[in-house]
């Protein structure tokens, strides 16, 4: 695993799209988000090939797995989608030690000690509205269960680093599926 720049992951992530083109390849490259929330690790994608500027992938609890299990589905993931990196979260905050962003940079490095995404590159991206979704759920007096809560912070930090490094290189047309007369 190595650590790049954000603007640098779009180099990568274009670098992907066209090789994978010249192989004539049936799935296009995406970007996985990761955000590490409590007890979860929460995944969004981004596949500009199907339209997709940010979707939910899927939620990993880190009660019920290891890290080596956590790296071998991550492995799946990057084989099965193309995945030429992953954008990690981490939250928004004025903190210069905070809990939250050590625990991601620690569960960072627990996956890097694993070994087993050589190569993957990587970059952190700080959340401004997964920050803000989470702290107004958890101040809900209803409380939503946790996991429901967190798997769709994954989707929200792709959403945001498309909003702000992607959007002008692969803009998704809404409306390119409609019929015209």
């Amino acid at each position: 695993m190595k650590y790049i720049r954000p603007h640098t992951l779009v180099k990568e992530f274009q670098k992907k799209t066209k090789e994978l083109a010249q192989r004539k390849s049936l799935g296009g490259a995406s970007l996985l988000g990761l955000t590490v929330t409590g007890d979860y690790v929460s995944i969004g994608y981004f596949m500009p090939k199907y339209g997709i500027p940010s979707e939910y992938k899927g939620i990993i609890s880190m009660k019920e797995r290891g890290i080596d299990d956590i790296a071998i589905e991550f492995l799946n993931l990057n084989f099965n989608n193309n995945v030429a990196g992953y954008v990690i979260g981490l939250p928004l905050t004025k903190e210069r030690h905070n809990p939250e962003v050590s625990k991601v940079k620690n569960f960072v490095a627990e996956l890097y000690s694993t070994q087993k995404l050589e190569g993957l590159k990587y970059t952190y991206f700080y959340e401004r509205s997964a920050s803000k979704y989470l702290e107004t759920v958890r101040q809900n007096p209803q409380k939503p269960s946790l996991p429901f809560v967190e798997m769709w912070v994954g989707k929200f930090i792709m959403q945001e680093y498309y909003n702000l490094y992607l959007k002008d290189h692969y803009p998704i047309d809404e409306d390119e599926d409609e019929d015209e007369d």
